[in-house]
């Protein structure tokens, strides 16, 4: 970068471009790893579906009632034998991985809110298939391809929009029905269950301590109908009664780049459900929050007074345990439920996204669904996108007037908390539940 003035804040490049489309070049890069190995995942989950049936896995069509719910949701008939519908199935979803432009996804129809849909044609960043955004995406960061900051984020909200539709969703219904779909169930994590018998394979990326902690795990939208009484009018009734303010989903990886280990996550969620929030949690920082205690009933008791009865009364931790950072697809369907259940759109729910401590960029790229999908989204530590100052000022600021969402950063976990509660007022004050 070249500054003719002297001054050390950059200018334009040789080619021209400028400081924020260039930030945002970089953003867009980061982005489209995230969505590639989200597709790579999708691909080799639909491959295996496939497989399966043509007997060339060890794996079995576990789950029937997903199988044929979820192919008649896309469209795919359902008046054969499991072996063809699931056949069937998989060709469907390996074609929306590659879905033309003018073609309309019929995952998006089904599983985004219809206001939704309407707000992403209407900024033309309603997506082609996913592997055709990622080929874009990647393309217009050649230098002198795009110059245009603004242009660049369009293809990223493009790109985060068809990663949860054109991938992530069918990933986690394939696993669904292969595996069986989650349930809450107890589990031990830590240290501790280190078992001198066995090989014990341990998962990289947390700091265990010598102990056993106990953790309720395995949860899902279908999960959450089945504890609530099959419909989510109790979960409903909480947030008009203000028992809980609003919704939290913590998706995370865990990074020392803004402090101690698991130490902005878990002081995030321990801020959060005392003050009545609720937290759906998913990601690798999600294991910090299960040996840190607050996946199980005894979390209970640290939850503010609304959020206590309401977890008692059902007999779930006020941090619902999803998973991997796979099922923040699950989370958006749950999501959407809710928007549907209370009439409103996703942007005007009283929720909010948070990612405390990312480190992947598949953090960030669901990060950016979560923008496109009208939601207040934190970030620590904050993108390497300061250099841009229109481009901060755009998704900081201006993009609350386009999708909904804005990006909120903060290193410190009293603040980040303070600031998402503001938000969830202030959500709650617009659709009328103060």
């Amino acid at each position: 970068m070249t500054n003719k003035t002297g001054n050390t804040e950059a200018g334009f490049g040789v080619c021209g471009i400028t400081p924020d489309a260039m930030a945002m070049r970089d953003m867009l890069l980061r982005n489209a790893m995230g969505a590639s190995i989200y597709a790579q995942h999708a691909y080799e989950a639909f491959r295996t579906l496939k497989a399966t049936i043509e007997g060339k896995t060890p794996f079995r069509i576990t789950d029937l009632d997903k199988l044929y719910w979820f192919a008649g949701q896309c469209g795919v008939n359902t008046k054969a034998t499991p072996d063809q519908v699931a056949l069937w199935l998989s060709d469907f979803l390996m074609y929306e991985l590659h879905r033309g432009y003018e073609e309309p996804s019929r995952i998006i129809e089904v599983f985004a809110p219809s206001v939704r849909q309407k707000v992403w044609r209407d900024l033309a960043i309603y997506p082609a298939g996913t592997l055709h955004e990622i080929k874009d995406a990647v393309a217009s960061c050649l230098i002198n391809v795009n110059g245009d900051f603004i242009s660049l984020v369009r293809k990223c909200l493009r790109l985060g929009i068809t990663t949860i539709y054109g991938a992530q969703i069918g990933i986690d219904m394939v696993q669904d029905i292969l595996f069986g779909t989650p349930m809450p169930h107890e589990v031990e994590v830590d240290l501790g269950i280190l078992d001198p018998d066995y090989v014990n394979i341990v998962f990289n990326g947390h700091e265990p301590w010598e102990q056993v902690t106990k953790a309720i795990s395995g949860f899902s939208t279908e999960a959450v109908f089945k504890v609530l009484g099959g419909t989510l009018e109790p979960l409903a009734s909480a947030i008009k009664a203000a028992k809980i303010k609003g919704i939290v989903a913590l998706v995370n990886c865990a990074t020392l780049a803004t402090g101690s280990h698991d130490y902005v996550t878990v002081s995030l969620a321990k801020e959060l459900i005392k003050r009545d929030i609720l937290i759906v949690s998913g990601g690798c920082g999600n294991n910090g929050l299960e040996v840190a205690g607050l996946c199980n009933l005894d979390a209970i008791q640290v939850a503010g007074p609304g959020l206590k009865e309401i977890c008692g009364t059902f007999k779930i931790p006020p941090v619902l345990s999803f998973g991997t950072c796979t099922y923040t697809a699950r989370i958006s369907m749950l999501t959407t439920a809710l928007a549907n259940h209370l009439g409103v759109d996703s942007a005007d729910l009283p929720a909010a996204v948070t990612a405390p401590q990312y480190l992947e960029q598949k953090a960030t790229i669901d990060g950016m669904f979560a923008l496109a999908y009208g939601l207040y989204t934190h970030l620590s530590p904050t993108p390497p996108v300061a250099g841009g100052r229109e481009l901060v000022k755009l998704l900081t600021e201006d993009m609350e007037g386009l999708t909904g969402g804005k990006i909120a950063l903060g290193d410190d976990p009293l603040e980040i908390a303070i600031g998402i509660e503001e938000h969830i007022k202030k959500k709650r004050a617009k659709i009328g539940l103060n």
